[in-house]
């Protein structure tokens, strides 16, 4: 039974960060859909007949139940019931490279015990696209686009360097939100253009260019031969 100092919660969400915390136990880090950004400790785990084995490893997505402490931002995972288990994603380097950044992002933009559901509904859409085999350097570009209307700085679409062409895409991935549109239709220059603006918005919002980001596109432009030059553009 839970003392008058822990509560207890059941909430759904996705793995998206594990580490050894002794040696039987885990730190679990969890995207959900109600609590936010969550840390919890997985004690005995890592033992053979652990309840919780099999059951925690990057971007699985389950129901759990935790108990919280009121003086401590890390919970105790109580129960793990899977849902669903990438299947796609984990068979493919571009997949998971590109998944991993949105982790790197969604971590980056959100803060422990904050519920985030735009966030995680974006997360998850993203995941279900990158499961259907969704990737590409226009897909992170897609995915930047959309996590910087929720956080409030996406960048003006009538800048002088954009194309006309820029801007529809742009309008496009505005006006469906919930779908990744024109995954084939990017030009090289496109996609350069469209790289770039996001490069000034992120370092001008929150002062740097998100890590491993031009690394991430340079691969990813080179392995689907849209090599994307990301040089810089001051926009007016």
């Amino acid at each position: 039974m839970a003392t008058s100092s822990q509560l207890e919660g059941r909430t759904n969400g996705y793995i998206i960060r594990t580490f050894r915390l002794t040696d039987t136990s885990l730190i679990v880090e969890w995207l959900t859909d109600s609590k936010g950004r969550i840390s919890t400790v997985a004690r005995g785990a890592l033992r053979e007949k652990s309840a919780l084995s099999g059951k925690l490893d990057l971007l699985f997505f389950a129901s759990i139940t935790f108990r919280q402490s009121l003086n401590s931002d890390l919970y105790t995972l109580k129960e793990v019931e899977l849902k669903t288990t990438p299947q796609s994603i984990r068979c493919s380097v571009a997949g998971l490279n590109q998944v991993a950044y949105f982790v790197d992002l969604v971590r980056r933009t959100t803060e422990q015990n904050t519920p985030t559901p735009e966030i995680f509904d974006l997360f998850q859409r993203s995941l279900n696209l990158a499961e259907q085999g969704q990737q590409g350097p226009a897909f992170t570009l897609w995915f930047e686009w959309q996590l910087l209307a929720i956080l409030g700085l996406q960048p003006a679409r009538d800048v002088i360097q954009l194309t006309e062409a820029d801007r529809r895409v742009l309008a496009q991935w505005e006006q469906s939100p919930n779908d990744f549109p024109m995954a084939d239709q990017l030009s090289q220059q496109q996609t350069n253009n469209i790289a770039c603006l996001l490069t000034e918005s992120w370092i001008r919002e929150i002062g740097r260019c998100p890590k491993k980001r031009n690394e991430l596109l340079h691969w990813l432009s080179a392995a689907f031969g849209n090599v994307v030059v990301l040089h810089r553009f001051h926009p007016q």
